[in-house]
């Protein structure tokens, strides 16, 4: 399929999808990457990529300069993304395409709303889903405290309605979706919270027991935060409202999912932080790396590297989106490269592991 992509700012892109359905180049014959180090990248939509061209992509990138800086590994790379994902609902992404690659190496990017996006209650609420029907994997808290999988929903298109913009009237949508300047003035509206979002209300007319949903914890009756502060912030507050902490228990759940294939598949797990994550001594940083530490998943800090290039954070994303630009993505394959130069034996065959 032809996938046409812009924010009428800054980018304008024409991609087409490969033989599986991503916006990546054609899947290469399992015999090959099971021959070299294939790495397998799972993420949202900084994996998909739809800002920029598919030859300027993190996984294109990456293997362009492994094959010229560590020729004797021969890296070859994939990429699995669809926004708005986190791990739990990425889990599908690697049982079904990125494991008959054989990958030594799965990079796991990873994204502020992560945190969100793998806690179904949150992520529901923000989508307006209904919780019953969800579109993609998910998890949830059985009586006994043990966390379980469930599958997509069969009946899942009828659990999305539109988003935000609902609360906006319609000709105030159109514009929205068609003006420049529009465009260019909703996010710093949001960043204002001048589209406020009452948890407690968006809960209370679809489920009889969120507080039940949210591990036990109880919602601020009129708590109102808007719709970036859900999505970013929370998580990189010291002291955060105690519901958030449950989205943390749902991530580490996924990721000790992600370890378990790793692990019986033979293969090496990491985590690329994109940018927004922060770095070491920032809370969002932190409590991810906490996680990963505990479950002995290195993690690939990028705004470091970044810093470390004399580079600006800000010229790594476009000017008017947050998702990266070329040079976003060739800072994150840099990162990853350099990842692999100090720790070659990712690449060794899985059985001498």
């Amino acid at each position: 399929s032809e996938v046409r992509a812009t924010n009428r700012v800054d980018f304008w892109t024409v991609s087409h999808t490969n033989s599986w359905g991503f916006l990546d180049r054609e899947p290469i014959a399992p015999d090959r990457a099971a021959a070299g180090c294939h790495i397998a990248l799972i993420g949202d939509s900084f994996v998909a990529a739809i800002e920029v061209p598919i030859a300027d992509k993190l996984q294109v990138r990456l293997e362009t300069l492994a094959a010229r800086a560590l020729p004797e590994l021969d890296v070859t790379t994939s990429a699995f993304g669809i926004p708005a994902t986190g791990q739990i609902n990425q889990l599908p992404l690697y049982d079904e395409f990125a494991r008959r690659l054989h990958p030594k190496l799965v990079v796991l990017v990873f994204y502020p709303n992560d945190f969100t996006d793998n806690f179904a209650v949150l992520k529901g609420l923000l989508h307006r889903w209904d919780l019953d029907r969800r579109p993609w994997m998910s998890a949830r808290r059985d009586a006994d405290g043990r966390m379980r999988l469930l599958p997509a929903h069969p009946d899942w298109e009828g659990a999305i309605a539109p988003a935000l913009d609902t609360t906006l009237r319609d000709e105030v949508r159109r514009a929205l979706r068609f003006s420049y300047f529009t465009s260019w003035l909703r996010p710093k509206l949001k960043r204002l919270g001048v589209f406020p979002f009452d948890l407690k209300r968006e809960a209370a007319p679809r489920y009889e027991s969120i507080e039940s949903l949210l591990d036990g914890r109880q919602l601020t009756t009129g708590q109102r935060i808007s719709m970036a502060h859900l999505v970013f912030d929370t998580f990189y507050q010291k002291d955060r409202p105690p519901f958030f902490e449950t989205a943390l228990n749902f991530t580490a759940f996924g990721l000790d999912q992600f370890k378990a294939r790793a692990d019986r598949d033979g293969a090496a797990l990491v985590i690329l932080t994109t940018y927004a994550m922060g770095t070491r001594g920032e809370p969002g940083f932190d409590g991810l790396t906490a996680l990963a530490t505990a479950r002995g998943i290195p993690v690939i800090d990028q705004t470091d590297y970044i810093r470390r290039q004399g580079f600006k954070v800000k010229e790594t994303y476009w000017q008017r989106d947050h998702h990266w630009n070329a040079a976003g993505h060739q800072l994150a394959a840099e990162a990853v490269l350099e990842y692999l130069k100090q720790n070659p034996e990712v690449c060794r065959a899985a059985e001498s592991r």
